[in-house]
């Protein structure tokens, strides 16, 4: 038997076909948002492949979608465990470690996934949500620029950075930013709130008021931007409502 006829040979017998096509099952369904089910199946894988990278790193996506974030550093730390060069892993780690407020070792992930992958542009705006909460503003704004060349139309991206020029008193810049974010999904209820905030603090105020009249046309009990409303009626910039 030849070489390359072993090693199919092997490969077959790590990955039986009904093991690959259950994994295959389980991918689909977790892409259609069917999350159970999914979890069904990479359970079935990981009961015969412990060590399988896919079903452990996707069923830690599961445990991080349900906020589970231990669980799911447990998972997607085994997945670098079994296949440590998954950028993707590092990122999504990364992303566990932040919401368990480890800042440096989830910036440690982001560097090793770009370390694999330079234009990964989810790794990019993850390192730079670590750098900003380790107060390092500067080099989280060059990340983010750095995933918005690689996409352009990376709303979370535009948002995380327009977030943090709103913090820094950037507004024009914010507003821009927030503004390319709302082009592309119009029906962000946050996104229309934290741009009339950017464009209240540069004084126009109708403009900002439009952003709080479409924030609570998507959300009408939203109690800030109710708030906003009333005291830009207040400032008899707009006559009060009938």
């Amino acid at each position: 038997m030849t070489d390359d006829a072993n090693a199919g040979r092997m490969r077959a017998v790590a990955n039986p076909p009904d093991l690959v096509q259950r994994l295959k099952d389980a991918m689909t369904l977790h892409q259609q948002g069917k999350l159970a089910e999914a979890e069904i199946l990479y359970q079935r894988v990981l009961a015969h492949r412990p060590n399988n990278v896919d079903a452990l790193h996707n069923l830690g996506l599961i445990r991080l979608h349900q906020r589970k974030f231990e669980q799911a550093v447990q998972l997607i730390g085994q997945a670098l465990v079994a296949g440590p060069n998954s950028a993707r892993a590092h990122s999504n780690f990364a992303v566990a470690l932040q919401a368990l407020g480890h800042q440096e070792m989830a910036l440690d992930h982001c560097e090793k996934a770009l370390s694999i992958r330079p234009d990964y542009a989810e790794a990019h705006n993850n390192a730079a949500l670590a750098l900003r909460s380790l107060s390092r503003p500067e080099e989280a704004l060059a990340h983010f620029a750095k995933a918005l060349t690689i996409r352009p139309n990376y709303a979370d991206a535009l948002n995380n950075c327009a977030s943090l020029l709103q913090s820094l008193d950037r507004h024009e810049e914010a507003v821009d930013h927030f503004s390319k974010s709302l082009a592309l999904a119009p029906n962000q209820v946050d996104a229309h709130f934290e741009l009339g905030i950017s464009l209240m603090a540069l004084g126009r105020q109708a403009d900002a008021a439009a952003q709080f009249q479409q924030t609570l046309a998507l959300k009408p009990n939203h109690a800030n931007a109710q708030k906003r409303m009333q005291a830009i009626r207040e400032s008899a910039i707009l006559p009060s409502e009938p």
